[in-house]
């Protein structure tokens, strides 16, 4: 009965540690990554190709260090962060039907999302990453 109890306790410890260290890494990528969003809304990026490049190119070097720590290896986080950023990049903002800016719906963040978790895998998986790195990195600017 001790002993049995000893290894329960050690997997609890080992599992909530683990994903303790997951919570944390994806906090701090969701906030980094939110920042990054901000930045390129203010314009800090530059404006046209080379700062679409710029921008992508950021949430790439985020994905890679984010999906390495937690240990599901650089590429298929930055592929992840590279594809879901540059297709919400093509997403407009929405509007309303005066033109006036609004936000997007539960029900629109929601699919995004979706698709934006569906094309950082296959991208991921594709190239010959892990697809959990890559379906992990997204939700840039929604």
């Amino acid at each position: 009965m001790r002993r049995s109890l000893r290894v329960c306790r050690l997997r609890l410890r080992g599992g909530f540690l683990n994903n303790l260290k997951t919570a944390g890494v994806n906090d701090a990528a969701a906030d980094i990554a939110y920042g990054i969003g901000q930045a390129n809304t203010n314009g800090d990026f530059g404006t046209g190709p080379a700062g679409e490049l710029a921008y992508v190119a950021t949430h790439a070097a985020l994905g890679c260090a984010a999906s390495a720590a937690e240990g599901t290896g650089c590429a298929g986080g930055a592929l992840g962060a590279t594809a879901s950023s540059a297709f919400t990049s093509l997403i407009p903002n929405p509007t309303g039907s005066n033109g006036n800016p609004t936000s997007f719906s539960t029900e629109e963040v929601a699919g995004l999302t979706g698709a934006s978790m569906l094309l950082g895998a296959m991208a991921a998986g594709l190239a010959g990453a892990n697809p959990l790195g890559g379906q992990r990195r997204l939700r840039t600017r929604l």
